[in-house]
């Protein structure tokens, strides 16, 4: 610009003077003077001085800084500390135009780079500490795209594929390994980002035929990106052959049991049916016979006869013992069960509970007939039935009763409650009762054995609650 222009400058704008500064040189002074002679008439302040950037090895550009009273140019790229002293030096004047901005800000990049560095770093530990983890878990894993290529797969997954690591990446799954209801399974993992989780799943490993089938859990997980969109799955498998096998063979074992308990229990109440006969069709008959000749003689003695109170106290005794002979084949197999059904022998074993307890009331409830109780299944609830009613008696120091009998829409339930002292659930179940050989447990393996469950509700001094179910087909 031609100095007139700058002066006419000055003055249109209402500045007060003008500083010339340049870029590491001063202006001559017959320039500058020149320039003042225009200045003064317009009453302008000017003033001649220079603009220096300064810069060192260690920080870099360190700033702007403006000099005044300085005759000679003083070039750029001086350190800051070399720059004041040399003013000072010359009696000038040093003014900061933008002090060591630039060394901030290269001081702030180099913090910023120290910093993605320690990060970098960092990350780099990690995937080193992932690496070694993936490939020395036993879980086998594989990395794949949406199009199910592999990506990346670790050395579990490869050995059971009987295949090295760098085997798979960029081949297909299902080209390696088909099987049209696991491609379903992995497109709708992708189509929907929702995880798949299947236990024991039968496979069988074309690179080990002579395991013939082994069980594996396994997960399919969507992995997304940045945008939230599925890009890819890791799918997880874990060996559970041993355990499933095992499981199958406990589960076996445990049928057994059960099919052995379940003869065992016939064969036992097949005994007590017969002995049970025998108590009334053979040494039922035989005191019945031996009362009446008693009770004959007794008739026939003359009177005062020494032997006649004798021959009375043998004849009441042989009709005691009948009574308790119809008591103990009842108890062992109820001829009322096998002649009128269930319902009517619930009916007489509670009438025979509140006449032999007549301290506590008993009140049944029967909802239910007789051809809808399977006949397998009557036996069993007689027997749970008796046991309860005969544990209240004996142990739980209760006035009040309730048994039900009902059937519902999908289950036949038997329940016996009362309002005694209870137990301890936990410790009766360790010791079974000694007398009657079927404790809770017993009880419970009954019911099982039949198709259905029963459980126990008590606390001491809160009663307790039998309670017995089965479906309607059970027997």
């Amino acid at each position: 610009m031609h100095p007139k222009d700058l002066i006419q400058q000055a003055v249109d704008l209402g500045l007060d003077g003008i500083a010339i500064t340049e870029h590491g040189i001063r202006w001559p002074d017959d320039k500058f003077a020149e320039l003042r002679r225009l200045a003064e008439p317009q009453g302008l302040i000017l003033i001649n001085g220079q603009e220096v950037n300064t810069y060192s090895r260690q920080n870099g550009t360190e700033g702007e800084f403006l000099v005044f009273g300085v005759k000679k140019s003083l070039g750029a790229d001086l350190p800051a500390k070399e720059l004041v002293g040399r003013v000072k030096g010359e009696g000038g004047i040093l003014i900061a135009a933008h002090p060591y901005k630039r060394s901030r800000l290269n001081r702030e990049l180099r913090l910023k780079i120290a910093a993605r560095k320690q990060i970098h770093d960092k990350l780099h530990g990690s995937k080193e500490l992932l690496d070694r983890i993936f490939t020395a878990i036993h879980i086998c894993i594989v990395y794949l795209d949406c199009k199910f290529n592999y990506l990346h797969v670790n050395r579990a997954y490869a050995e059971i594929c009987g295949q090295s690591e760098s085997f798979f990446p960029g081949k297909n799954h299902f080209d390696l390994y088909p099987h049209p209801e696991n491609k379903t399974i992995f497109r709708r993992v992708v189509q929907t980002g929702i995880p798949f989780w299947e236990l024991s799943k039968p496979l069988e490993l074309p690179a080990f035929p002579k395991s013939g089938t082994t069980f594996w859990d396994w997960s399919l997980h969507p992995l997304r990106n940045g945008r939230g969109l599925v890009d890819g799955l890791l799918y997880c498998l874990v060996d559970v052959t041993e355990q499933t096998k095992a499981q199958e063979a406990l589960r076996r074992s445990e049928e057994e049991m059960r099919r052995l308990s379940a003869k065992l229990l016939h064969a036992q109440e097949q005994e007590r049916k017969l002995i049970a006969k025998e108590l009334h069709d053979s040494i039922g008959s035989n005191l019945v016979a031996i009362k009446f000749r008693l009770e004959e003689q007794v008739e026939n003695m003359a009177e005062g006869c020494p032997w006649a109170p004798a021959m009375e106290e043998l004849a009441s005794l042989a009709h005691q013992t009948i009574q308790e002979t119809r008591a103990i084949s009842g108890r062992l197999r109820p001829s009322l069960l096998e002649t009128m059904g269930i319902l009517p022998t619930v009916d007489h074993l509670c009438r025979q509970f509140r006449e032999t307890y007549t301290h506590i009331r008993l009140t049944p409830k029967i909802d239910i007939r007789e051809e809808d109780i399977p006949q397998g299944l009557k036996i069993v609830l007689y027997r749970i039935l008796q046991e309860a009613l005969n544990n209240i008696a004996r142990h739980a120091e209760a006035d009040l009763v309730r048994v039900e009998l009902t059937r519902r829409r999908d289950h036949i339930r038997l329940v016996i409650q009362d309002n005694g002292k209870g137990f301890n659930l936990s410790e009766t179940l360790a010791r079974p009762d000694p007398l009657t050989g079927m404790g809770i447990g017993s009880m419970r393996e009954r019911a099982h054995l039949a198709g259905g469950s029963l459980s126990v509700i008590s606390a001491p001094g809160h009663g307790s609650i039998i309670r017995a179910i089965w479906p309607p087909s059970a027997d």
